[in-house]
């Protein structure tokens, strides 16, 4: 029997949502039925999740609908489960010193692949569900950049794709923050990660518009390829504007910024856009720094390069990402160049200029 749904607002769905949550449940048969809520946040847009059950399976797209579904699937997991710490997924990064006692896990933060470079963080709490944790991140005073820790928020997220902040207190040497999570497992990380496989995905998305053509420039030293985006193929004549982004790993926010850029640019409805593309030829690079990405650094490549530093004389053996880049560009010319960035302290992205040329 499918599943009845109706369309919720989301003014609604905050006001009377507020709890319940539920993952891929697998929902036996004749079991009673209870209404339940799931919020949807609007500004990630991807968000998808399959619901199963004797009665339906029904892919929610990012729809705000009333959702049945069994009682018993409410309750949690038993409590006894053995806390972990783990970061063994991309962009994961942190080192436990001590996980014995929920109220008082110690951290450290790694540094970068051959740099004294960290600030970078991201991992998962599990069999924390209902349990008071207090994480402590004892070299915190000691990162790249120690201001950024004043009044910082830790991102946190259940199914990472929704993240929320959580407030942290910051000593001088110590970051710390105590949650108590509503479910077994939970994410933590420094900004909102944007990993390779979404970097993956939105390459094959913006793939299919006829405006675009993708194509691989290289291989970093990790062997990932370096992807480029052009956009636009009408008149000869037109300028060349450039756009990078994400030089510095850690500043995931860079290729969100790229993200929302290449929507804007491929909106069919958007007469500026278009406007813009009679005039203009784009080259884009997304994510100029795939293997720290993948790796968790803050800001630097494999090699410990940091890439903004490598300008004026890339190599293929230090900074193939800068070296293929810069190849292109001497092939293509530019009129204009934007290297996106963000940080701790702005709360906003910005432009900022590589150095050495």
């Amino acid at each position: 029997m499918p599943c009845e749904t109706s369309p919720f607002s989301l003014l609604d769905s905050r006001d009377i949502f507020s709890r319940f949550h539920v993952s891929g449940a697998i929902l036996p048969k004749k079991t009673p039925i209870v209404m339940a809520f799931y919020r949807v946040f609007p500004d990630f847009r991807r968000y998808k999740r399959t619901y199963k059950s004797s009665y339906c399976t029904r892919l929610d797209a990012g729809a705000r609908q009333i959702i049945n579904i069994p009682a018993q699937t409410m309750l949690k997991q038993n409590k006894g489960t053995e806390m972990l710490i783990s970061s063994a997924f991309d962009s994961g990064k942190i080192k436990v010193l001590n996980a014995d006692d929920p109220a008082d896990i110690r951290l450290e933060i790694p540094k970068d692949s051959n740099s004294h470079f960290y600030q970078w963080f991201h991992f998962r709490a599990s069999g924390v569900v209902d349990t008071v944790c207090k994480f402590s991140i004892e070299n915190a005073g000691g990162a790249a950049y120690p201001e950024g820790w004043e009044n910082y928020r830790v991102r946190a997220s259940y199914d990472r794709e929704n993240w929320f902040r959580l407030p942290t207190t910051f000593d001088g040497t110590t970051l710390a923050w105590e949650t108590e999570p509503e479910q077994d497992s939970i994410y933590f990380a420094y900004f909102a990660p944007y990993s390779m496989e979404q970097h993956a995905d939105l390459i094959a998305s913006v793939s299919l518009s006829p405006l675009v053509k993708t194509s691989v420039l290289g291989h970093t030293l990790d062997g990932q390829d370096m992807d480029l985006v052009e956009i636009g193929h009408g008149p000869e004549g037109r300028k060349i504007v450039w756009l990078i982004a994400r030089q510095h790993p850690g500043e995931t926010m860079a290729e969100w910024w790229m993200e929302g850029a290449l929507d804007y640019l491929l909106d069919p409805d958007n007469p500026v856009a278009r406007s813009l593309l009679d005039k203009v030829h784009f080259y884009i690079v997304p994510n100029m720094n795939p293997d720290g990405s993948k790796r968790g650094n803050l800001r630097t490549n494999a090699s410990g390069a940091n890439l903004n530093r490598e300008w004026l004389d890339p190599t293929m053996e230090k900074s193939p990402e800068v070296y293929l880049v810069r190849q292109k560009m001497a092939e293509t010319g530019m009129d204009l160049m934007m290297d996106v960035h963000g940080d701790e302290a702005i709360p906003q992205n910005f432009l900022a200029g590589f150095e050495g040329i």
